[in-house]
C-alpha cells in the first residue's frame, strides 16, 4: 500500500519522471509475460499522452526531453551487470545532465532559456490559482511578483532531484513487475551514501552563493542550484542513517511521527541534513556494530 501510495503522490507531481524509465527498463530487460507487457503498453500510452499536450514552448519540449534522455540513460546504468557503489539513478543523472547541456548549446540554446519560460509558466499559475481562489472564497492572497522568477531560477536542481527519485521509484517497481528483472538488485535504502569528497561541491557553492547574495561576485543561478542540490543529497543521507531505527518503530508511532515531520518540515530537513553532512566524518553506520558490541 505504501509503494502505491508513493507511486501516486510522485505522479501527481512528476508524471515525465516515472513511466518513461520504466518502460525503457521493461524493454532493455527482454519481457517476458503479459503483465510486463501490459505496463509497457501503459507506459506507452501515458507518454504518448504527455507528448500530445504539447504547446509548442521550449519549456514543454525540454521537460519531455529531459524525461526522455533520464529514461535512456539510466537504462543503460541499472541494467549492467555491475554494482555501483551509489544508486545509479544519481549515475544517470548526472551523465545525463552532461548530455542535455551539450544538446542545449548544439541547438543555440541554454538554461536561461529554460528559466524564463518557467518564470512565465510559474506567473501564470500564480494567477489562475488567485482566480480559482477568488471564485471559491471571495478573495485571495497578494501575489508575489518575486516568486516565480526566485523557483525558476532552480529548476535545475528540482529537474534533477524529481527525475533522480522518478529513476530510482521505476527501478523498483520495475525489480516488482519484472518476471526475471536484469541488472543488480538495488541496495537496501539504509545503505545509501556517496563520496565523502562531494562535501568540497557543498562548501564551494555555500561560499559562492553567500558571497554572490553579498555582492562580492556576480548572482549566479548555478551556485544556488548546486547548493540545493546537495543539501537534498544529504538530508536524504541522513534519512537513510536513521531509517532503520524508524522502520523498528510500531506502524502507528510511524504514521504519527510522518505527521509531525509534516508540521515540522523544515526543521526535519535541517535535522536530517545535519546528519548527512556529519556522517562524512564520524560514519554512524560504521561505529554501530562497535557501539553493540561494546
Amino acid at each position: 500500500m505504501g509503494a502505491v501510495l508513493g507511486l501516486g503522490l510522485f505522479l501527481s507531481v512528476a508524471p515525465w519522471g516515472f513511466f518513461a524509465p520504466l518502460t525503457v527498463l521493461l524493454l532493455f530487460g527482454r519481457p517476458r509475460t503479459a503483465r510486463e507487457w501490459l505496463w509497457i503498453g501503459a507506459g506507452v500510452i501515458w507518454t504518448a499522452s504527455l507528448w500530445m499536450q504539447a504547446d509548442g514552448t521550449l519549456l514543454f519540449y525540454a521537460v519531455n526531453a529531459w524525461g526522455a534522455l533520464l529514461a535512456g540513460v539510466f537504462g543503460i546504468v541499472a541494467l549492467s551487470p555491475r554494482p555501483w557503489r551509489t544508486s545509479p539513478a544519481w549515475i544517470a543523472t548526472a551523465a545525463a545532465a552532461v548530455v542535455f547541456l551539450l544538446l542545449l548549446h548544439a541547438n543555440g540554446f541554454d538554461l536561461g532559456a529554460i528559466q524564463f519560460e518557467a518564470t512565465r509558466a510559474l506567473a501564470q499559475a500564480q494567477a489562475d490559482m488567485r482566480v480559482v481562489a477568488q471564485s471559491l472564497v471571495g478573495s485571495a492572497p497578494a501575489a508575489d511578483p518575486a516568486a516565480p522568477a526566485a523557483v525558476a531560477a532552480i529548476t535545475p536542481a528540482l529537474f534533477a532531484i524529481l527525475g533522480t527519485l522518478g529513476l530510482d521509484l521505476a527501478w523498483r517497481w520495475y525489480r516488482r513487475i519484472a518476471a526475471a528483472p536484469a541488472g543488480a538488485p538495488p541496495r537496501p535504502f539504509a545503505e545509501f551514501r556517496f563520496s565523502d569528497h562531494l562535501v568540497w561541491i557543498l562548501v564551494a557553492a555555500l561560499a559562492t552563493t553567500l558571497a554572490g547574495s553579498a555582492g562580492y561576485l556576480p548572482a549566479a543561478a548555478g551556485p544556488t542550484n548546486a547548493l540545493l542540490l546537495m543539501g537534498v543529497l544529504y538530508a536524504i543521507r541522513g534519512l537513510a542513517i536513521v531509517w532503520p531505527a524508524i522502520h523498528r518503530l510500531p506502524v502507528v508511532t510511524r504514521i504519527a511521527l510522518l505527521f509531525v515531520s509534516v508540521l515540522l518540515f523544515l526543521f526535519v530537513v535541517a535535522g536530517l541534513f545535519g546528519i548527512g553532512l556529519a556522517d562524512t566524518w564520524v560514519d554512524f553506520r560504521r561505529r554501530k556494530p562497535a557501539a553493540q558490541g561494546g
